[in-house]
């Protein structure tokens, strides 16, 4: 099963790639990347539905390591729509709405203390209460991390991890096109690489 995945995920990223390969608009572009993550999300939830894992430890393995790749496509194409559609125009507004945009991750990672304290700390012992199902029904996870667990049907841990990893991209994204937010982001205490690859 994780390598049937592994291998439609490697799909959606053709076919996002040949998107961007279209003389688009970067608003149209970005669109027609989301819409793509979102229908591969919903095919995979769908496919979950009813689906038993045969042991905890591929059910771990499964949201931890190849559910997380759909779903930080999602949330990293959702954070450049916004960006897009949102950034002001006036120059001294936008550097206030770059500099927020640069703190995301942070701020992300201090309001899920609880799962990143473990998570930096490689803590496997929770896993089972993060990316499991029966681990959603243990631990009272609270919107908008409910939200998504019920809108993809998945586990707490993926929908924070996911969302991260795109964090991740996001920040880099905007170091290699707004180079002063790197200045930003040492003085934050942000530094670090992001897995994956930018694609604008």
């Amino acid at each position: 099963m994780k390598k049937a995945f592994l291998q439609r995920f490697q799909l959606l990223c053709n076919d996002i790639a040949m998107v961007q390969r279209e003389a688009l608009s970067l608003t149209v572009c970005l669109e027609k990347c989301f819409g793509l993550t979102i229908q591969a999300i919903s095919i995979l939830r769908a496919e979950l539905t009813d689906f038993h894992f045969p042991t905890e430890a591929e059910e771990i393995d499964f949201f931890k390591n190849v559910h997380t790749l759909f779903l930080s496509e999602v949330y990293y194409f959702s954070l450049l729509y916004h960006a897009e559609l949102f950034k002001p125009t006036d120059p001294i507004t936008g550097l206030y709405f770059w500099q927020r945009e640069a703190q995301r991750e942070q701020r992300f990672c201090e309001e899920h203390s609880f799962f990143f304290a473990a998570y930096f700390e490689d803590c496997v012992e929770r896993d089972s209460l993060f990316f499991t199902r029966w681990g959603n029904k243990q631990y009272h996870w609270q919107p908008p991390v409910y939200n998504d667990m019920q809108d993809f049907g998945i586990t707490g841990g993926s929908v924070l991890l996911g969302r991260y990893k795109a964090l991740q991209r996001y920040r880099l994204h905007m170091q290699q096109n707004r180079p002063n937010l790197h200045e930003i982001n040492k003085k934050n205490g942000i530094e670090g690489n992001a897995s994956g690859g930018d694609y604008f």
